[in-house]
C-alpha cells in the first residue's frame, strides 16, 4: 500500500467517524428533549441548537423530524434486542423468563423515551394509513434479512416506521419465546394462548407506564415511587400467569 492509497483511507475513515458522531449528537439531542417535552413541542430547530450544528446540517442525515425521533427509537430498541438476545436467560423456567423480560422493560425505558416513541409509532399507524401494518406484516417477516426487505425498505415513503416495526417484532419474538417456554415447562398456568398472553402483558406494562409518566405529582404525593409500582406490576403478572 503507497502512502498515498494510506493517507486516503485514514481521511476517509475521519470523516466516517465525524459523520456517525455527528448524528450521534443530533440523537442525544433529541433524546434530551424527549425526556420532558411532546413529540410536536420539540423542532428541528431546538435539536440543532442543543446539537451544536446548522438546520441545514441536521437534513443531510434525516429527512425530516418524525425520521430523528424515529431513528433514536431504532436505536434504543435495536440496543436492547441485542442485549436481550445475546443475554437470554436459558437456565431460568420460562415464567422466571416472562419475569426477566418485563423488569428489563421496566428498568431500561424507566426515563419514558423509548416508550413515548412507542406510543408515538402506535398513533401513527392506527389514525393514518402510513402504514397499513396488517397488511404488510407478513411480507415484512418473511423478507427479514433478505434483498427484498431491504427493496421494502428504500420503496417505502417512510422506512424508518418499518424498521422500527422490525425492531418491535424482535421484542415480541422473545417474549413468545420466554411464554412458549413457560408453557411447555408447565410453570405457566394460565389458558391463554402464548400470543394471546404477550399482547395482554404487553398492554398491562405499557399502561403501567404510561400512567406512571402521567400522574408523577400525584404518585409523590401518595409516596409510590417507580421501584414500588414495577414490583407490584410484575405480581400482577405473576398472578396472571398462575392462575388458569
Amino acid at each position: 500500500m503507497n502512502k498515498s492509497t494510506d493517507l486516503t483511507k485514514k481521511k476517509q475513515t475521519l470523516r466516517d467517524k465525524k459523520k456517525e458522531n455527528t448524528r450521534s449528537e443530533i440523537l442525544k439531542a433529541a433524546h434530551k428533549f424527549l425526556l420532558d417535552k411532546h413529540f410536536n413541542d420539540i423542532s428541528v430547530e431546538n435539536i440543532a441548537e442543543e446539537a451544536f450544528i446548522s438546520r441545514t446540517t441536521i437534513y443531510h442525515y434525516f429527512q425530516n423530524k418524525d425520521e430523528i425521533f424515529f431513528g433514536l427509537g431504532i436505536e434504543l430498541l435495536k440496543e436492547e434486542n441485542d442485549f436481550n438476545e445475546n443475554n437470554f436467560p436459558n437456565d431460568m423456567t420460562g415464567y422466571e423468563q416472562v419475569l426477566y423480560l418485563s423488569e428489563r422493560i421496566f428498568k431500561v425505558f424507566s426515563d419514558m423515551v423509548g416508550f413515548t416513541i412507542a406510543r408515538e409509532w402506535f398513533n401513527r399507524i392506527n389514525f393514518t394509513d402510513l402504514f397499513p401494518v396488517e397488511e404488510m406484516h407478513e411480507e415484512i417477516v418473511e423478507s427479514l434479512g433478505t434483498i427484498k426487505y431491504n427493496e421494502l425498505i428504500e420503496n417505502f415513503k417512510q422506512p424508518y416506521l418499518i424498521k422500527f416495526y422490525v425492531q418491535m417484532l424482535r421484542i415480541g419474538e422473545l417474549w413468545i419465546r420466554a411464554v412458549s417456554n413457560g408453557k411447555k415447562d408447565k410453570t405457566i398456568e394460565t389458558d391463554m394462548g402464548v400470543e394471546q398472553i404477550v399482547h395482554f402483558l404487553f398492554v398491562l406494562i405499557c399502561g403501567v407506564m404510561n400512567e406512571t409518566s402521567l400522574r408523577k405529582s400525584t404518585l409523590v404525593r401518595v409516596q409510590m415511587d417507580y421501584e414500588m409500582i414495577m414490583q407490584h406490576t410484575l405480581a400482577l403478572i405473576t398472578t396472571f400467569l398462575k392462575t388458569k
